[in-house]
């Protein structure tokens, strides 16, 4: 499973001075030079492969693999990706590493319905909720990464970690401008009436980390 690895880098006054993402964008399959599934038949059929494999779950033989593939198919990426958010009924931390990472990788409409759906669905467990809230976040906002064990165990006053280096591939259905505001009036509603009190401690956080923030994309 690919992973991004983290480094320090300068401060953002806005945020923790974190991480650049060295994100594999030199090496197989982000290397495919954004090839597109309609010009590409060899691509057009991997991501087939990839689709197949995500919309069937695990235990398939060649899941970890989508993963990785699905990250280059412009066209497929968005509803196998979604499909596979909607279908999680297990708490699987390895899985969702991965699936977190690679939904973060192609900025999607339809990823992110399917992870404000999961987020607030309150009998997901709560593992999965988190993951789809850390996907949510950088959905918005992709200078941000959240990761799992920083949701599940946020601090008081935590500013959000910003990343570098990290540039994810539109999909075949852009983000709506009101996705961010989306997001915010969803966090708060947790924060309020959330049952749960891992998901909204961690709603809580995201919530005054975006409100202190700078807005998307002014990081450098």
């Amino acid at each position: 499973m690919m992973m991004p690895s983290l480094q320090r880098h300068r401060c953002f006054h806005h945020r923790l001075p974190i991480v650049a993402l060295a994100l594999l964008a030199a090496t197989s399959p982000l290397a495919a030079q954004r090839a597109t599934e309609a010009t590409d038949a060899h691509l057009r059929e991997e991501c087939r492969l990839a689709t197949q494999a995500l919309t069937t779950g695990r235990p398939h033989p060649r899941y970890s693999w989508a993963l990785d593939q699905i990250r280059v198919c412009d066209q497929s990426a968005g509803p196998a990706l979604a499909s596979r958010w909607r279908a999680l009924r297990e708490a699987d931390r390895t899985e969702l590493g991965h699936l977190s990472f690679t939904s973060r990788s192609v900025r999607d409409q339809r990823i992110f319905d399917a992870a404000l759906a999961v987020a607030g669905a309150r009998g997901t467990a709560p593992l999965i909720r988190l993951a789809a809230l850390g996907v949510l976040a950088s959905h918005v906002d992709p200078t941000v990464y959240v990761s799992l064990e920083k949701l599940e165990h946020p601090k008081a006053n935590q500013l959000l970690p910003a990343v570098l280096d990290f540039a994810p591939r539109d999909g075949a259905v852009p983000l709506a401008e009101s996705d961010k505001a989306t997001f915010l009036t969803f966090l708060r509603g947790l924060v309020e009436h959330e049952p749960d009190p891992q998901v909204a401690t961690a709603a809580r956080y995201l919530l005054r980390g975006f409100m202190a923030g700078e807005p998307s994309g002014s990081a450098h």
